[in-house]
């Protein structure tokens, strides 16, 4: 065994170093002076430590893969043309060095697809890209040394055009032939060293207003675009070179809406005239003259087109006012739904005015187009009142009256006002003028006011009953009301106990004071007859009830005298209000045998009688008796006897 041990395993270390020894590994060179590696610059990593197992009398080791990278500049064609350009062989692989060296480029193969890598030429000052296949500018973006910049192609829309305000050094910019529109102009005011634009053959270029904010830019070329209004130029700080030959104005606009009747028909000559001042859009020279259309019927200067169908030169007499459309029938007029219109400007160079500081000027040769919706004539509508009404049925303002054509739409409005709430609205606040008058109306309430609150105290301010709190709609009247308390006598009241529920809050506040009780009765003592008079017995007390037994008394002393009766007014039982300040009682009245009683003032729970016998002339021939009792209760009183007087 010793034996065998001693023969395989040196057999076995010599087959494990010859696997390591053969191992098949990739080494490449690696140049430490560039910055990055291009596709074909790739390492392998080696392990410092080899390890191997043996299973199954099989033995494997890990081979390093190659990392691969993506190249700098992917489109094939854009590489070999920076290739070209540096003057490198066309099997080089193109570094982040090598972009920055460039400086100028000129990419005019339609086989391009990608701008992908130019990001990297930092020093890039004047590119030209004409490529078709490319819609990704975004690359050009990141650059902050271009100058010139001329791109072209069907590809550049004003959505993709890159935004170049990090080149804040761009003086000249060439986009012609493209699919700009005037969206394109808020990335052109930002490049405020901008000197010369051009953006010929671009028909959705239709102003040049927005550049005006430039302050360098002196030289603008808009060939063959759509631009009408040249007023503008006026605003411009160093503009003094415009060429605007052959606008195309129109291309861009809508179809424009005219009535039947603008088109004037003679129903005698059976002719009908289109007049030119209803054509919108119309080219403006910059001292605001508009040159006149064509005044030729030839096919080749005048299209006119009804129901897309075109005239013939034969039916059509043009002057600088308008056309006139000759054998034309009722029934063809009123079939007329839509109108087409193109023709030749009539503004050769010479016929209109130049700025003077301009060193070149040119708007000459323009064409025009515009498409008609015909409609009938509107009919006028009845009126639409809408009304703002308060829940009574009154207007809260004149009523609103809206007007407009048959068939047009209106839309009505609840409005606002102060102190008023929306209530209710019509099922419906839109429709259609009809032929029949139509009303809305808007209901309003007033809206809540502030609260009066009614408070019972006594004189210290305690509460003695439970507050109250009156509430109603502003402007609408409210009437506070004193409660009865027992054992308490009102006295006073603060604040309006009548009045309108306003914005502010309002408090009426009743006093009262502890009511008087009853006195004791005591007993009344016996008539006696001095100096020739009765005289009635005193009440115990000047004030308080008269018992059962003192009005006995009293009915015993002269029985054979008439009986007086009074009942004492009730005055709380009355709902009238007192006065602001506070109230006393009235004075006690008096009763005599020669004037009957008179009605006690009614201030108090307790009421008083003062009983006096006087002559004729108003003389006390007896001491006078007051009688005392609870409101309401009934008193007697009798004459006395008194000789040597009757």
């Amino acid at each position: 065994m010793n034996h065998l041990k001693k023969v395989l395993f040196p057999s076995v270390l010599c087959l494990c170093l010859y696997i390591f020894e053969n191992d098949p590994t990739e080494v490449t060179a690696i140049d430490l002076t560039t910055e990055d590696l291009s596709v074909a610059e790739q390492t392998t990593s080696t392990s410092s430590e080899s390890t191997s197992s043996f299973q199954a009398s099989t033995l494997t080791s890990d081979l390093t893969q190659p990392a691969l990278k993506q190249a700098l500049v992917p489109d094939n064609i854009l590489k070999e043309t920076i290739l070209n350009k540096l003057g490198k062989p066309l099997t080089s692989e193109l570094t982040k060095q090598d972009l920055a060296m460039l400086t100028t480029l000129e990419l005019t193969s339609a086989q391009i697809n990608s701008l992908a890598g130019l990001e990297y030429a930092v020093n890039l000052t004047d590119i030209r890209v004409e490529a078709n296949n490319v819609t990704d500018f975004r690359p050009l973006e990141q650059l902050s040394s271009l100058v010139y910049v001329r791109l072209r192609g069907q590809n550049l829309t004003s959505a993709n055009f890159p935004d170049l305000k990090k080149s804040t050094g761009i003086t000249y910019i060439s986009a012609s032939a493209t699919q700009l529109t005037n969206d394109v102009l808020p990335k052109l005011t930002q490049l405020s060293e901008l000197q010369r634009l051009y953006l010929d053959s671009n028909m959705g270029i239709t102003t040049i207003e927005p550049l005006k904010v430039l302050p360098k830019l002196r030289s603008i070329s808009i060939q063959f675009c759509g631009v009408t209004d040249f007023t503008v130029i006026n605003d411009f700080p160093v503009l003094n070179d415009l060429a605007a030959f052959g606008q195309n104005i129109g291309r861009m606009e809508p179809s424009a809406t005219i009535t039947r009747s603008t088109l004037a028909y003679d129903t005698e000559q059976e002719t009908v005239f289109v007049p030119f001042e209803l054509m919108p859009h119309r080219l403006t020279n910059f001292d605001g003259y508009l040159p006149p259309f064509s005044t030729s019927s030839s096919a080749n200067e005048t299209v006119l087109e009804f129901n897309g169908v075109q005239l013939p030169e034969n039916r059509l007499q043009i002057t600088d006012q308008g056309i006139t459309v000759l054998n034309v029938s009722t029934d063809e007029f009123a079939s007329w739904t839509s109108m087409h219109y193109n023709a030749r400007i009539n503004n050769p160079a010479g016929s209109y005015a130049t700025p003077a500081h301009f060193g070149f000027y040119s708007i000459s040769s323009g064409t025009y187009l515009q498409d008609f919706t015909i409609v009938e004539d509107p009919v006028p509508g009845a009126p639409v009142s809408v009304h703002f009404r308060d829940t009574t049925g009154h207007d809260i303002i004149e009523p609103l009256v809206l007007t407009g054509q048959v068939g047009e739409s209106f839309t009505a409005a609840a409005k606002t006002f102060t102190d008023w709430l929306l209530v209710s609205s019509p099922a419906t606040t839109a429709g259609l003028f009809t032929e029949t008058p139509q009303e809305l109306t808007f209901i309003y309430d007033k809206a809540l006011g502030a609260d009066v609150m009614v408070v019972y105290t006594d004189e210290e301010n305690r509460t003695l009953a439970e507050p109250d709190t009156l509430s109603g709609r502003l402007g609408t009247p409210y009437q506070a009301k004193p409660k009865q308390i027992t054992d308490w006598q009102l006295i006073q009241q603060l604040g309006n106990t009548q009045g309108v529920f306003t914005k502010q809050p309002q408090t009426v506040r009743f006093i009262y004071k502890k009511a008087e009780q009853a006195a004791t009765p005591s007993v009344i003592e016996p008539y006696t007859e001095t100096s020739s008079s009765y005289v009635l017995p005193e009440p115990s007390t000047s004030r308080g009830l008269m018992s059962v037994g003192e009005r006995h008394m009293i009915n015993q002393i002269i029985p054979e005298q008439t009986t007086v009766l009074n009942r004492l007014p009730d005055t709380l039982a009355e709902e009238r209000l007192l006065p602001d300040t506070r109230a006393g009682f009235s004075e006690p009245k008096t009763v005599s045998t020669k004037n009957p009683p008179q009605k006690a003032q009614d201030t108090d729970a307790f009421g008083s009688v003062t009983v006096k016998i006087v002559d004729e002339k108003g003389n006390e021939i007896a001491k006078p008796q007051t009688l005392t009792g609870k409101i309401g209760e009934v008193y007697t009183v009798k004459a006395k006897k008194n000789r040597g007087i009757k």
